[in-house]
């Protein structure tokens, strides 16, 4: 999620095209072992079940974290492989949370136990008809692999080329298991740094290095929803395909957007007016305008909305402090999806479906874009609309 204000008014128009309809499948397993403190039976050459079609989209996801799918955590959710399958999420887009290294990734602070690690997530993952993507290689809390980007005005360094492409390697086959993850289909995507500004030489040039690396171990690879400060101040315009894509196409398989726009639902709901309507058209111009028209000669089946999401009641967030009703979320939630059916867009990931805790009990979040609480109830202006569609 990008911090930092958003505010987007565009004059816009309706646009009506045919849904899609594809086909989603998923490869073989090899063991199923234990992943975190859960624990799956033992399976050889166990044929996996994919969820065959599903309605409008190749790729129906959400974002998750880590601290959320592996038990002894303060916000753990038990039936969240039972919960993925109910909502016909069939793949998620993994971050690490706020409790830490809770997976043991981490390829440097973990170097004898991670690939296995590893290797029992993905084989739970795919047990549950779920591929999976990472939000980044890494982050300053350790979470993920190591691989953390520059961010010099954030005043990151990262990790340098080298150090990087020394995990990548490992990553790549160089490990106890002598299993390339990067190149392992049950990650259908890699994504190298998350909401990063292109408008600086060393983050820029580093990406590129990182992503041509990852592309040479057999990986896909993207970053998600970069941006580029200097063409605007606005978030959706920052990401502009037009100036984004030719600094990054050679380099790149997919392209990743992220759409909040929630200023838009909530001058809907204080106007009177249709939620459903102006979200409706603020998405399906803007996603048109920054990233379908900028796309160049990246197919449409290769870009993402890799995130879009709204609170449920009272929320402070960015600039924001509103109290959302339930019917504005539900039609922003269902706004979002159709525009994005009626623009072909195919892969599509919401933020975000499980709640996090701090030690006090807490929400992490003082702005509930979560879809399944902490005790497992689902907010039904968002997860009746996942199920729909």
């Amino acid at each position: 999620m990008k911090q930092g204000k958003i505010k987007l008014k565009i004059k816009l128009t309706i646009y009506q095209t045919a849904s899609l309809i594809v086909l989603f499948s998923l490869a073989i397993s090899t063991a199923i072992a234990s992943a975190g403190n859960q624990t799956s039976p033992q399976t050889t050459s166990k044929e996996i079940q994919s969820f065959g079609k599903i309605k409008h989209f190749s790729i129906f996801g959400t974002s998750v974290t880590l601290n959320t799918l592996f038990g002894g955590t303060l916000s753990f959710q038990p039936n969240a492989w039972k919960i993925l399958r109910d909502l016909g999420i069939n793949a998620i887009r993994v971050g690490g949370g706020t409790e830490g290294d809770v997976a043991h990734f981490n390829v440097k602070k973990n170097p004898d136990e991670w690939a296995q690690n590893l290797q029992n997530f993905l084989a739970l993952a795919q047990d549950n008809g779920v591929v999976v993507t990472f939000v980044t290689m890494g982050t300053i809390w350790d979470t993920l692999f190591g691989i953390v980007s520059p961010e010099p005005y954030k005043g990151i360094n990262g990790t340098s080329v080298a150090e990087s492409k020394s995990i990548i390697d490992k990553l790549a086959g160089d490990n106890k298991l002598q299993h390339n993850f990067i190149a392992d289909p049950r990650i259908f995507a890699w994504s190298v740094a998350n909401e990063v500004d292109l408008n600086n030489s060393i983050t820029l040039n580093w990406s590129i290095s990182i992503l041509d690396y990852v592309r040479s171990k057999g990986g896909k690879a993207l970053i998600s929803s970069p941006y580029d400060s200097s063409l605007s101040s606005d978030w959706l315009a920052s990401m502009d395909l037009h100036r984004i894509e030719p600094v990054l196409r050679d380099h790149v398989d997919f392209f990743e957007i992220h759409y909040y726009h929630v200023s838009v639902a909530a001058k809907a709901q204080q106007e009177g007016k249709s939620v459903y309507s102006e979200v409706y058209r603020d998405a399906y111009d803007s996603l048109s305008n920054y990233f379908l028209n900028g796309r160049g000669n990246m197919p449409i089946e290769n870009l993402i909305l890799g995130e879009f999401g709204i609170w449920h009641g009272y929320g402070e967030w960015e600039s924001i402090n509103f109290n959302f009703t339930d019917q504005s979320v539900s039609e922003y939630y269902q706004a979002v999806y159709q525009s994005a059916i009626d623009l072909g867009i195919r892969n599509i990931f919401n933020f975000i479906l499980f709640s996090q805790i701090t030690s006090n009990g807490d929400y992490v979040d003082k702005a509930q874009f979560w879809c399944v609480d902490i005790d497992g109830e689902y907010v039904f202006a968002k997860t009746s609309i996942m199920k729909k569609f």
